[in-house]
């Protein structure tokens, strides 16, 4: 039987050949599920939310280039001119 040392103190350590596992085909199909609930995560952390946050910023900097085209040259921007002071007469 083998023995560590903890705390100073010799403990005895089980013999693995004690230990008893067992595959049921209950624990096989429970760790399938975990496996591929797992690759389903990696595979929307990886490669979806990279898409979709491409997707988003495209939308974004579309929205702010319509924004710019639809103002005049020589006149603010409507969140600018609501913001700014009267120009006096």
């Amino acid at each position: 039987m083998a023995t560590a040392t903890v705390d100073g103190e010799p403990t005895s350590l089980l013999p693995v050949s004690v230990l008893a596992f067992g595959v049921t085909p209950e624990s096989s199909k429970d760790l399938g599920e975990t496996a591929a609930s797992a690759g389903l995560l990696l595979t929307v952390l990886t490669d979806v939310t990279p898409l979709a946050l491409i997707g988003v910023a495209a939308l974004l900097l579309v929205i702010a280039f319509l924004r710019m085209r639809s103002t005049k040259p020589g006149t603010l921007a409507p969140s600018a001119a609501a913001t700014s002071p009267a120009q006096p007469l």
